[in-house]
């Protein structure tokens, strides 16, 4: 199982890698059509973003109720239908072409030209988006075994298809796109798809033939009575006064950690998309600079991750690291835009030497977003394992808890990307 479980770990990290090479691809494409400004980059975002959030939600509800079996099922099923999308996405943005020029109205579209910008962009992105949000619940359900271990064990799952975004979104806008263009990039993205699905099929197959049980996990938690039901039992000819239920306590937990989520990716949206227009000051406005931002941005995300899965493994007070870690994402976001203009002076004297390749330009460009972006997203990447820590406690609503933090994340990020644009 122990190898099961690290194979799941490979087909997530390729998941994670298509997802931001849509990115990159699709607001290139999109924004060939809706134009190249702030506001359609913050459209095309709060659109990707908003189908998230749904299939999260969507997912949540579902795979609670899935066996283990049928969650990996239902993941591949999600894989090929993203792959089909983004097959897809191209020629239905060449059939909208006619809407987008009547609504523009040789510049004079306004209101209805911004209006049909978002509604044409969430039409376009919604299915695939929503699958790929679903497939945050399923992988959980399948992945995490415990309550107990849900904050660590999401925190790696997410650490690991962060990672793979980070690196989707630096080898689309470095590699793919420039030498195999927009098609090529999608179809690197569409392989990645139809391999984690199929790897998906296997693990399921895999688990059929050891007929290993659905609902183990589940059972234990369901059959073991809590520790306010045996108060009750012992003192039953007692009027005691008892505490609230753990289920008020539970949920108020899930829900002050989707509130701070919520609060961490509105704020992170916000950066990225003033961090986008920012760093294309510093580098220039091409997919270089996007692709560098983004993949530095969701490198931070994935590391931080990483270290918020070691800190709920060996801190318990959780709740006080969260707002910890809220706190020192402001402060770098103050030391990122105190560090704007030396580091702009640096690029400009680095890009006027003349024995300077290009290849040297790239790298110089990737480290100086790192610079600027890792202190603060390293930092709102350790409050989502934190969250998630905070807000699950039992085994059978591991994969609803998680889905309803991850989707109100995802609407902060939404509500995030809109301000940052409009």
């Amino acid at each position: 199982m122990a190898h099961a479980r690290k194979y799941f770990l490979l087909i997530y990290v390729m998941s994670g890698a298509a997802g931001l090479l849509y990115e990159v691809v699709w607001s290139r494409l999109l924004t060939l059509y809706t134009g190249s400004t702030v506001a359609a980059i913050g459209t095309v975002l709060a659109a990707f973003m908003g189908g998230l959030a749904g299939g999260a939600a969507i997912g949540g509800r579902f795979a609670s109720v899935l066996s283990r079996r049928q969650v990996l099922r239902g993941y591949a099923y999600l894989e090929f239908g993203i792959a089909a999308c983004a097959l897809a996405v191209p020629t239905i943005l060449v059939g909208l072409r006619p809407i987008l020029a009547a609504t523009y109205a040789n510049g004079d579209g306004g209101v209805g030209f911004a209006l049909s910008r978002l509604i044409l962009s969430l039409a376009v992105l919604l299915v695939p988006t929503v699958a790929m949000g679903a497939t945050f619940p399923l992988a959980v359900r399948w992945f995490v075994r415990r309550g107990e271990d849900a904050g660590s064990e999401t925190g790696t799952l997410y650490a690991l298809n962060t990672v793979g975004a980070a690196a989707g979104a630096i080898l689309t806008g470095f590699v793919l796109l420039p030498s195999l263009g927009l098609r090529g990039a999608t179809l690197v993205g569409v392989v990645a798809n139809v391999a984690a699905a199929v790897g998906a099929l296997g693990l399921a197959r895999s688990s059929e033939r050891s007929a290993e049980p659905v609902a183990a996990v589940v059972a234990s938690d369901q059959t073991a009575p809590s520790t306010h039901r045996r108060r009750r039992s012992k003192f039953s000819k007692k009027a005691v006064r008892t505490p609230p239920t753990d289920d008020v306590v539970l949920a108020g937990r899930r829900w002050l950690a989707a509130a701070a989520l919520g609060l961490s990716g509105l704020v992170a949206l916000t950066y990225e998309v003033a961090w986008t227009r920012i760093l294309a000051l510093v580098i220039g406005p091409t997919t270089y600079a996007f692709s560098a931002m983004l993949g530095t941005f969701i490198g931070g995300l994935g590391c931080g991750s990483a270290v918020g899965t070691w800190l709920t493994r060996w801190w318990r007070y959780r709740v006080v690291l969260l707002g910890v870690m809220l706190v020192l994402a402001s402060l770098g976001a103050f030391l990122a835009l105190s560090l704007v203009d030396p580091l702009s002076l640096a690029m400009a004297h680095a890009v006027a030497r003349p024995d300077l390749a290009f290849g040297s330009t790239m790298l110089f460009q990737v480290v100086l977003s790192a610079a600027l972006l890792f202190p603060m997203t390293i930092a709102l990447g350790a409050a989502f394992p934190l969250a998630i820590s905070v807000a699950t406690r039992r085994s059978e609503t591991i994969a609803s808890d998680a889905a309803v933090v991850y989707a109100v994340n995802t609407v902060g990020a939404i509500a995030g990307a809109l301000l940052g644009s409009f």
